[in-house]
């Protein structure tokens, strides 16, 4: 079963040699490059055992981050690109981080929970690894096991009762 693999890193160097790796192995299949801040984010679909080990290779080394998405990969990648969203409910937050791993992270567990993406961004150039993501569904208690295992430089809002006017922006 393909996956997908979220990597970060805090150089270019670094991120070209991770690809040079990545292309090495004939089952891993580049979906995008973001250059730029310095680092590059990588976002590679594969088997797992291929993802994995491009995280082993890198997993010594401070200048990598690394998440593997085993569920609602393609539903992640689908809203990431804009090719399927869901329109807003009652509830809906905004996560903010500067670490795309993290971002991609929280995506699949906020659809483990039974949220719906609505929106995923990730800044290009100067900014690279800045993103936001919105999610929408269910009860506040949701938003709420979500928000408990965010990393503590993570920016989190959450708009409860939301008001009609909002619709016009998603």
């Amino acid at each position: 079963m393909n996956m997908v693999g979220i990597y970060q890193t805090k150089s270019l160097g670094s991120g070209y040699s991770l690809l040079q790796d990545a292309f090495l192995l004939s089952g891993v299949e580049l979906i995008e490059s973001i250059p730029g801040g310095g680092g590059l984010v990588l976002i590679l679909k594969g088997q797992e055992k291929d993802l994995q080990s491009l995280a082993v290779k890198a997993g010594a080394d401070s200048r990598y981050g690394f998440h593997l998405i085993r569920q609602h990969a393609d539903s992640i990648l689908q809203v990431l690109y804009s090719l399927n969203t869901s329109g807003l409910s009652e509830h809906f937050s905004v996560f903010e981080t500067e670490d795309t791993v993290e971002l991609f992270r929280v995506a699949e567990e906020a659809m483990n929970t039974g949220l719906s993406l609505v929106e995923i961004k990730l800044q290009r150039g100067s900014s690279v690894g800045r993103g936001h993501l919105i999610l929408t569904g269910g009860d506040s208690e949701k938003f709420e096991v979500i928000r408990k295992n965010l990393k503590a430089d993570a920016r989190w809002s959450l708009i409860l009762n939301r008001s009609a006017k909002f619709d016009q922006l998603f």
